[in-house]
């Protein structure tokens, strides 16, 4: 299914459900006013589209060296050439080969890239209580029997385990790999077994790539959380309500300004 097609395709995806976090009013916001496309979007998908569908770069990206500036003559005859793929500069494409070629040659990678069995940004459509109709397009899975393995691809600043893992819970990627294997399970069989990783690459020289296993209590957590939301959108679909965060909140000082002023805190 191409990229086009699966965006337009109805079905509750991670990059809407996630602004549940937020609040259903984020949420719907998210759906009628979807965010603009940042320059780091297109190396991210150019990055993924290196590694995991390298057959399709030409159909996906231009490679043109200009300034990008939509009031040159060069640029609009730039954009029309394009029609709609992403234009990257020389610079950008010989980046995002350098992080695909370490991304490919890490271990992890290397060996699922190679199995027979392996399936690569292939799109899933489920139908789940309470919401409906479902859709997901995880970058790389394996069914085998009765054990399925996710990988999710990450770009970012640092490989560092500590900042991963603060970066993954606040920005929800463990919410992603919940969505994704629930997926993966309602089109295949209900797994005994389940491997969740993350490859997690630089985008900036050096490059490193490292791979980080899900474990048992950050999957248990990511599916009880989807559960909450999920139910928490179904709720707003009945009622028609889509609240924010609450209409009022106490501010209390912060720890760290309490500890650093007790002089301040009366007995």
């Amino acid at each position: 299914m191409e990229e086009t097609e699966y965006r337009a395709a109805d079905g509750l995806n991670y990059s809407n459900f996630k602004h549940l976090r937020v609040s259903p009013l984020h949420y719907q916001h998210r759906l009628n006013e979807p965010k603009k496309d940042m320059p780091a979007w297109a190396m991210g998908r150019l990055i993924h589209a290196l590694v995991f569908e390298p057959f399709t770069f030409d159909e996906a990206f231009m490679v043109w060296e200009g300034r990008k500036d939509k009031r040159t003559k060069a640029y609009k005859e730039a954009l029309e050439e394009a029609a709609g793929r992403d234009i990257v500069s020389p610079s950008q494409h010989e980046q995002g080969l350098a992080v695909a070629n370490r991304i490919v040659n890490h271990p992890t990678m290397k060996a699922l890239l190679s199995r027979p069995d392996v399936r690569c940004e292939r799109a899933l459509f489920w139908n789940e209580d309470p919401v409906g109709l479902c859709k997901g397009k995880p970058d790389l899975y394996v069914v085998q029997g009765d054990t399925h393995l996710l990988l999710d691809l990450k770009t970012f600043n640092t490989t560092d385990a500590h900042a991963v893992q603060s970066a993954a819970f606040k920005f929800g990627w463990h919410l992603q790999v919940a969505h994704y294997l629930a997926g993966i399970a309602a089109n295949y069989s209900p797994p005994a077994n389940v491997e969740a990783y993350m490859l997690v690459a630089e985008q900036e020289a050096p490059h490193d790539v490292r791979c980080f296993k899900w474990d048992e209590l950050s999957l248990e957590l990511a599916n009880n959380e989807r559960d909450r939301l999920l139910a928490l959108l179904a709720s707003c679909r009945e009622s028609g309500q889509w609240p924010g965060r609450g209409e009022y909140a106490d501010l209390t000082p912060p720890r760290w300004l309490v500890n650093t002023t007790p002089d301040l805190i009366g007995e």
